[in-house]
């Protein structure tokens, strides 16, 4: 019982690392995004 939780924890544990980097990688392709709109508008 307590094996298969903790099998349990480790999965949700490698899912929050996968939605942490997903989550990174958003924010870093929003700033880069905003900064080329910041460019464009101020040429």
């Amino acid at each position: 019982m307590f094996s298969y939780f903790y099998k349990e924890l480790k999965m949700d544990k490698q899912k929050v690392k996968l939605l942490e980097r997903c989550y990174t990688m958003i924010l870093s392709i929003n700033a880069t995004f905003m900064r080329l709109e910041l460019k464009n508008f101020n040429p």
